[in-house]
C-alpha cells in the first residue's frame, strides 16, 4: 500500500476538515468572519478576498455552495456595485452549475440575471455558464427556455465576441450541419416554440 505524500496527506486532511465543518452544526461559527466580510457594506476588496478564500473552500467541497448562507452571500454579491466583485461571484459558480442539479436549480436565476449586466465581463462569465447548462444531455425543458431567453437578447450586445458566441451557440443548437445532428427536427422545433413562448412570459418581446 503506497504511503500518500505531504501534499496529498494535507489536503485530504483539508477535504475531511471542510466536510466536518460544511456538515456540522458550526457552520455559521466557523465561517462567520468570511461570511461577514463577503457583504462587507464598504470595501470591495474585502468582499473580493472573501469570494477567493470561499473558493478555495469549495475547491475541496462543493456542497459549500448549497449551504443557505453561503448562497444568499453569494446571490448578493451576483448584483455588488462593485463590476469585479460581481464577474467573481458569477464565475465562482461557473464550474458546478453544469454537474450539479441542485446547485444549478439554486444559482440559476442569479447568473440569467447577470446576462443584462452593464459590465462586459460579467455578461460574458454568465454567458458562458448558461452555455455549458445547455451543453448538459438530457436538460429540463424549463432550465433550456429560461437560459435562451435570457441569452437572446445578447445577439444584440455591445461586445462582438459575445454576439458572435451566442449566434454560434443558438445555430449550433437549432439549425445544426449536417441537419441530422443534434436533437430531431421534431425536438428542436418543440425547444424553439418552448423558448418563444418563455420569451413573450417574460416580456423581452415586448
Amino acid at each position: 500500500l503506497a504511503v500518500p505524500g505531504a501534499g496529498e496527506a494535507q489536503a485530504f486532511s483539508a477535504h475531511v476538515a471542510v466536510q466536518e465543518i460544511v456538515q456540522g452544526q458550526g457552520f455559521g461559527k466557523v465561517f462567520a468572519p468570511m461570511l461577514n466580510l463577503l457583504v462587507h457594506p464598504s470595501k470591495p476588496s474585502f468582499r473580493q478576498k472573501a469570494l477567493k478564500a470561499l473558493e478555495q473552500v469549495v475547491v475541496l467541497d462543493p456542497k459549500t455552495l448549497a449551504n443557505d448562507q453561503v448562497r444568499k452571500g453569494v446571490l448578493r454579491l451576483m448584483g455588488d456595485p462593485a463590476k469585479l466583485v460581481r464577474a467573481q461571484a458569477v464565475s465562482l459558480v461557473g464550474s458546478y452549475m453544469a454537474t450539479s442539479p441542485q446547485l444549478l436549480k439554486e444559482y440559476f436565476v442569479g447568473v440569467c440575471d447577470r446576462c443584462r449586466d452593464t459590465g462586459v465581463s460579467v455578461r460574458k462569465a454568465a454567458m458562458l455558464i448558461l452555455r455549458d447548462c445547455l451543453a448538459t444531455e438530457g436538460q429540463a425543458s424549463e432550465i433550456v427556455d429560461g437560459a435562451c431567453v435570457a441569452m437572446i437578447p445578447l445577439l444584440k450586445d455591445e461586445s462582438s465576441d459575445i454576439r458572435k458566441q451566442i449566434s454560434h451557440l443558438l445555430k449550433s443548437m437549432w439549425f445544426p450541419q449536417p441537419p441530422s445532428a443534434g436533437l430531431s427536427v421534431a425536438a428542436r422545433f418543440a425547444q424553439i416554440r418552448g423558448v418563444v413562448a418563455e420569451a413573450h412570459k417574460s416580456g423581452i418581446t415586448d
